[in-house]
């Protein structure tokens, strides 16, 4: 079943690139073999996205499991300790959370330099339009690899 999954995620995103443009439109007058003559690069792209997507979704599987129990035992073992042996803990949790409320404002304010790639000291469209311009060829580039990858990562799933 996971590998008719991925042979189906392999070839919607066969489809989805072609209809990007990263991919030669389907000729009817050409046979398979000039078609994957044509798209080799592609295809190996979409492919080799499809396995490592459906490797990394088995060890995610996995570690999430594993994680899982070992995480919940631990918090529920360490909750349980500070809950019955240091309850003062719990006396000054507001100004705590006070703090915490500032600091993160404080880091948002100072943060939002890395948003303005155009350096002209503000956020604002052009900054978007920017980053549009730049990363519109890297995604065309690497698109039949990710779509891959996304692909192969649900059919493992």
């Amino acid at each position: 079943m996971k590998i008719l999954s991925l042979f189906l995620a392999t070839v919607a995103s066969c489809f989805v690139a072609s209809a990007a443009g990263n991919i030669a439109p389907h000729d009817p007058v050409n046979n398979i073999a000039d078609f994957v003559q044509k798209n080799k690069d592609n295809i190996i792209q979409i492919s080799l996205g499809a396995m490592g997507g459906g490797l990394a979704s088995s060890v995610c599987i996995t570690f999430a499991k594993a994680g899982i129990l070992v995480g919940g035992a631990v918090f529920v073992v360490s909750n349980n300790i500070v809950h019955f042996t240091m309850p003062h803990l719990f006396e000054g949790q507001e100004a705590l959370l006070e703090a915490a409320e500032k600091e993160a404002l404080k880091l948002a304010a100072e943060g939002t330099h890395f948003l303005d790639l155009n350096n002209d000291g503000r956020v604002n469209g052009q900054d978007f339009s920017f980053a549009q311009k730049n990363a519109a060829p890297w995604i065309k580039k690497h698109l039949p690899f990710s779509l891959g990858f996304l692909g192969g990562f649900a059919a493992g799933l």
